[in-house]
């Protein structure tokens, strides 16, 4: 493998997927190079960036573009510094945890040319910089937290470059099994398959690399595990005990991959569900169904947050003045059913109204809505989709949003949750049959359990 070492000189190109070109001044080769201006293009698995100036070093092979002549490929970097400005340099603006630039000038100060060594062989030394109490401990820990994920990240990126993994699923096999994630494969490649999305096919063939069997127990989990996963995405929250062979061979099927010839997966699939169970990679439930964990999770801590929701509420309104009021302003004459469920959400703080297209939901909701500004009650109106949330707001005349701007979610994380909950009175939620269960469970941690919820 060759390595080069030197100085980024420009950027010509940053891709959304990660992809770099940039040129170098090459200080250091092996084997040499004539030639110092070196065009590098690849992924920098573990670097936020790089920038002109950037000192650093990588390893990868030598290739000639049709076009674009000849390129280094790197499969992976390392560290490179001449002196303190460039460790400082290479660490404020390729690491993670590093962005202020005085703590990595502390780091290069305190530890010169042997900061790098220090951050990964012996970071109790980086720690000792603060004492346990000092708030400024917390920065230092984050930091070398962020060198031994751009450690790990590298490594991984480095290790699976050949398998035409996009650079978004190795970052997510990253934050799935942390700094450890090489290793976790090493040992299993069908682990991979607890990462949404990952295919079955592609676990094959670095299980093939291995020189693992198909017939391996472990790739028998995998598919247990690949089977939830597709369950999952179709929308189901578990699988019951006699649909799994089925689900592996249909997904054995689409991806054309081996069979489990010469196994018998009617004895073997019970055998690795309890292997799956023992390493909390599943949820066994009898007379119920194998579920994810996340989704177990999620279903279960639904029913109890929503549990603390029924409760009768008392808006200070007599219900069948407001029926007979709102009827007459609004000219129309409500159904028994439809008064009836007007008292049931007093009653229990909790409708779900369902019914056929022209039954009176949306006259229903608009009630509601008109309930609770009488109440004088804060409220808000949510919807799964951008296309649902503006027909909610015109049949009802008030401001509505997807249930994902509402909770403030910024694609990360969710800015209302239950550290910092949606501070109204009542909620009415349209379209619930396009909500998913992770969905519903961040909407009930977001609110308080005195909230009014109305279900459509």
């Amino acid at each position: 493998m060759a390595k080069i070492c030197g100085i980024v000189a420009s950027i010509r190109h940053k891709a959304e997927n990660g992809f770099w070109v940039f040129t170098m001044v090459v200080d250091e080769s092996d084997p040499h190079v004539p030639d110092t201006a070196t065009v590098v293009a690849g992924r920098l698995y573990g670097l936020l960036q790089v920038r002109p100036g950037t000192p650093v070093s990588f390893l990868g092979s030598w290739k000639s573009h049709p076009k674009f002549g000849r390129q280094f490929i790197p499969s992976g970097w390392q560290p490179y510094a001449r002196n303190e400005h460039d460790i400082a340099r290479f660490l404020h603006e390729c690491v993670e945890g590093f962005a202020d630039s005085s703590l990595a000038r502390l780091f290069a100060g305190r530890f010169g040319l042997e900061t790098f060594e220090v951050l990964s062989e012996d970071p109790d030394r980086a720690r000792a910089l603060a004492g346990a109490d000092d708030p400024f401990r917390v920065r230092i820990d984050q930091a070398i937290q962020g060198w031994q994920n751009a450690c790990s990240l590298s490594g991984l990126g480095a290790y699976l470059q050949d398998f035409d993994i996009h650079s978004n699923t190795i970052e997510q096999i990253s934050r799935t099994f942390g700094t450890g994630a090489l290793n976790t494969i090493l040992q299993d490649p069908y682990r991979l398959l607890e990462v949404d999305g990952f295919p079955l096919a592609k676990a094959d063939a670095l299980a093939r690399r291995m020189g693992m069997t198909m017939a391996d127990p472990r790739r028998i989990d995998g598919a247990v595990l690949w089977s939830l996963r597709r369950a999952a995405r179709q929308g189901h929250l578990f699988l019951r005990h006699g649909g799994i062979i089925p689900t592996i061979d249909d997904i054995l099927h689409e991806e054309r991959a081996e069979s489990f010839d010469g196994v018998n997966l009617a004895s073997a699939v019970p055998i690795s569900l309890r292997r799956l169970a023992a390493r909390k990679a599943v949820c066994d439930i009898e007379n119920v169904g194998v579920y994810l964990p996340t989704s177990f999770m999620y279903e279960r801590e639904s029913a109890k947050k929503l549990a603390q929701f029924l409760t009768p509420v008392d808006l200070g309104v007599d219900l069948r003045t407001f029926i007979e009021v709102y009827e007459r302003r609004q000219h129309i004459e409500l159904s028994d059913a439809q008064r009836d469920a007007v008292h049931k959400l007093v009653q229990n703080r909790v409708l779900v109204l369902t019914g056929l297209p022209g039954t009176g939901k949306t006259t229903l909701v608009r009630a509601f809505v008109h309930l609770f500004k009488e109440s004088r009650l804060t409220y808000s109106l949510m919807a799964p989709t951008g296309i649902a949330a503006k027909r909610l707001a015109a049949v009802t005349g008030s401001e509505a949003a997807t249930i994902h701007r509402s909770l403030k979610y910024d694609g990360d994380s969710w800015g209302h949750n239950v550290y910092n909950r949606l501070l109204v009175d009542a909620v009415v939620v349209d379209e619930m049959s396009m909500v998913d269960q992770e969905l519903f469970y961040r909407l009930l941690d977001a609110l308080a359990p005195g909230v009014m919820l109305v279900l459509v």
